[in-house]
């Protein structure tokens, strides 16, 4: 796991300006974390964006079986691309939750206004705002605790992210170029090298991984229930 604090120091680290025993001011980290911020952003413009796996925990409201996920929504968190794993908690018993399609989550409700601890959870994935679905209705206040993956686009200092492979690597390189003027630094050969290696494997890995997309949704099969193309 990665922070952005630990981040902002290797940095500083590589670009020579604090040694290994050594921590940043406060008023350097939080200018530093800016920049990061900063930086993540200009790449989201290269279609370089960074997926990272989080784990959060949200209240459920008896009697309430649909919640809108997103910044500001009921779940107060950045939209997530997908749900990987969920499951509900009453003090310290824990209960599993499958992760299901549209269709099988409407096919599957005998009795859809039935309450209890939730079996099943369907994410439509909507964009900018999501919306997450619990059968049964939850009969109490109870926990949910979420598995998921999203699109970082800022850090917060201390927060632990999960990056994908490479990704810490291009951080800290090119975030040591972006600090160098303010502390009057020249950027080495080799550090200039390392850091465009370093992104240069990161842009290779997401290319590769993308899907050759048609524009005609050839191949794909319509899903009415969510209105998109799968």
């Amino acid at each position: 796991m990665a922070t952005a604090r630990n981040i902002i120091k290797k940095s500083m680290q590589k670009l020579g300006v604090i040694t290994r025993n050594q921590e940043p001011e406060a008023d350097e980290t939080n200018d530093a974390l800016d920049q990061l911020n900063a930086l993540l952003l200009s790449w989201s413009n290269e279609s370089l964006m960074i997926y990272v796996r989080n784990r959060q925990t949200f209240n459920l409201v008896a009697g309430q079986g649909a919640y809108t996920i997103g910044t500001g929504q009921n779940f107060n968190t950045p939209r997530p691309i997908q749900i990987l794993d969920a499951m509900s908690s009453t003090g310290d018993v824990f209960s599993p939750i499958n992760i299901v399609s549209d269709e099988i989550f409407i096919e599957s409700q005998s009795l859809p206004n039935q309450q209890g601890v939730p079996t099943m959870l369907n994410y439509d994935n909507n964009y900018p705002v999501g919306t997450i679905r619990l059968w049964p209705i939850p009969a109490a206040a109870d926990k949910l605790t979420l598995l998921m993956e999203a699109s970082l686009t800022q850090f917060e200092l201390d927060d632990e992210v999960d990056l994908p492979p490479g990704w810490e690597r291009m951080i800290i390189y090119n975030l040591a170029i972006e600090l160098a003027p303010d502390y009057g630094q020249q950027v080495s050969p080799e550090l200039l090298e390392l850091a465009r290696d370093a992104k240069a494997l990161v842009a290779r890995a997401v290319t590769k991984a993308r899907s050759m997309d048609s524009p005609y949704n050839v191949g794909q099969g319509f899903n009415i229930w969510s209105g998109y193309y799968q």
